[in-house]
């Protein structure tokens, strides 16, 4: 299905008006994660992001990126994929997504976009166990922001621009 297709698609079955997801205040907690910290973004326009909270090594998985998993129609219906991943097709052949717009504890979602040849980490996409992981492509210092290439898609889909 092309794109553009399915963000029209995303915008007929839409019945909801999209809710802000803005967050305030101080970050909130992640439960045992000793890897990433949240704190304002160095990107800008991107609000809060992802940061190593200790050195990481290449090839160790930062975090996972997890939520509600969704069907396609599911996410057609969905009214902000702002937070939606796809993950692919499991092993029945179905597209998996999944959506972290729900979890604010989620580190993953904090993570922020950036052109391939200043990104940290790689997409290990997951369909069968409806998840992501976030993997470090080559050792990453405390304190360094963790940005990964959302890719083409996101953004014709989200109607978003990459800042």
């Amino acid at each position: 299905m092309s794109f553009l297709l399915a963000r029209t698609l995303h915008r007929l079955c839409s019945t909801h008006a999209p809710r802000d997801e803005t967050v305030k205040g101080p970050a909130p907690p992640f439960a045992g994660d000793d890897r990433v910290r949240v704190a304002p973004s160095l990107v800008a326009g991107a609000g809060l992001g992802g940061f190593a909270a200790r050195d990481i090594a290449e090839g160790e998985t930062v975090c996972e990126y997890r939520g509600t998993v969704l069907s396609t129609l599911q996410v057609l219906r969905t009214p902000d994929w702002t937070y939606v991943m796809g993950l692919g097709r499991d092993r029945r052949w179905r597209l998996v997504w999944v959506d972290a717009r729900g979890d604010l504890r989620i580190a993953a979602r904090y993570v922020n976009h950036a052109a391939p040849e200043r990104c940290n980490l790689r997409v290990e996409r997951l369909p069968d166990e409806g998840c992501a992981r976030l993997v470090a492509v080559r050792g990453i210092r405390c304190g360094e922001e963790l940005l990964y290439d959302y890719g083409p898609r996101y953004w014709v889909v989200t109607g978003r621009r990459p800042s």
